[in-house]
């Protein structure tokens, strides 16, 4: 058991260093694949919060064009994936173009400012995408890592009280006409798990 346990310190010397994610963010992140119907959900709902934050900025005189968007790719890409924070990327730029840029309710061709605008929209979105991506792989990363570490910690657990019991059996064995030495044997050796 010692071993174990200074195998157990060794393996965790560098975990309280590192930063751990929220576990409800770990959560949402290895529940979720990309290609499902709750990240479909996910990137719907994303899509909508957004939508509905650009709505209500502009009833009450804001221009927000783009600006409620690049946050609800972020969030679509973390916790649903690249595919969900794709959708939610194209849906906000249609949106917008359609929506929001005069003429409304057309997709009339952008003057060169308005594409210049939507250029940087489409090229911020990549970099979220690409940081959100980037966050979900070391987040699986991590979690492989961890899986791996406690097997090991069992494993090694599990050899040393068997290691323990053979030692027990050795010294039953070899003090079989002298019971009590035996037992002052098997109990130093127990005390030393």
């Amino acid at each position: 058991m010692a071993l174990a346990t200074q195998v157990s310190d060794q393996l965790n010397a560098g975990a309280d260093d590192t930063i751990q994610p929220p576990r409800w963010l770990n959560r949402f992140v290895t529940s979720i694949p990309p290609f499902s119907l709750r990240a479909a959900a996910v990137a719907v709902l994303c899509f909508l919060s957004a939508l509905a934050v650009q709505i209500a900025f502009r009833s009450i005189g804001g221009s927000l064009v783009f600006s409620t968007y690049p946050p609800a790719v972020l969030f679509a890409g973390i916790l649903a994936g690249l595919p969900a924070g794709i959708f939610v990327m194209i849906a906000g730029w249609l949106t917008v173009w359609w929506a929001f840029v005069p003429p409304q309710f057309v997709f009339f061709p952008l003057s060169l400012a308005q594409q210049l605008d939507m250029a940087a929209f489409l090229l911020a979105s990549g970099c979220v995408l690409t940081v959100s991506e980037w966050y979900r792989t070391t987040l699986r990363q991590l979690r492989k890592t961890q899986q791996e570490r406690e097997l090991i910690m069992k494993e090694l657990e599990h050899r040393g009280r068997n290691t323990y019991a053979v030692l027990d059996a050795i010294i039953k064995k070899t003090f079989e006409d002298q019971p009590e030495r035996a037992n002052v044997a098997s109990g130093r050796i127990r005390a030393v798990k």
